[in-house]
């Protein structure tokens, strides 16, 4: 196998030789290595590609589905004009989710959300997770309030919606309604 200098490599590539040293030290460069103080490619290298562009050369930005009427820009009153936009599928779901929770309509998000707790998608499934949660909380809040003035703590577990997420946050939500009741009535 033929070796050049990392001199050679910074005219062939056309950067400098100190940027060549650096992707030899962090691994970058199939093959380089060290004899003595200088380092050695192999003449057929190529050069590596700049992580800058390659993270700007990504087609779908990451967690383009979690949320996505919160992380989609609109004017106050478009909501519904945005969500008609969308195309059928996952996504639109969960806009029309969060949608529901957003408008005061709890009951009609986690409804919407459900089919996707135990979705393959993480996006989905989080945002399935978060909505179903938060839904959860709201319903058991309004509750606890009609509550207030009620001495029937028998109801308390009926109020703690046993949701069939499996995520962390709707138990830990289920737990901590039930602390927020108790203390309330």
């Amino acid at each position: 196998m033929e070796f050049m200098t990392a001199k050679e490599a910074a005219e062939k590539w056309n950067v400098s030789v100190r940027l060549i040293q650096r992707y030899c030290a962090q691994g970058r460069i199939c093959g380089a290595r060290k004899n003595g103080t200088a380092w050695e490619l192999p003449s057929d290298a190529e050069k590596p590609k700049n992580i800058r562009k390659v993270q700007e050369a990504y087609s779908n930005p990451p967690f383009q589905n979690l949320m996505p009427l919160m992380n989609t820009p609109f004017h106050p009153g478009d909501c519904q004009k945005l969500l008609a936009g969308m195309k059928d599928g996952a996504r639109k779901d969960i806009a029309s989710a969060e949608y529901y929770y957003f408008s005061g309509r709890p009951e009609m998000a986690k409804q919407k959300a459900e089919e996707y707790l135990t979705c393959k998608n993480p996006e989905l499934r989080l945002s399935a997770c978060l909505i179903n949660a938060f839904a959860n909380l709201f319903c058991i809040c309004s509750a606890s309030l009609s509550l207030k003035y009620t001495f029937f703590p028998i109801y308390w577990q009926d109020l703690i919606i046993k949701s069939r997420c499996p995520c962390l946050i709707c138990s830990e939500v289920s737990s901590l309604t039930f602390i927020i009741l108790s203390m309330v009535v």
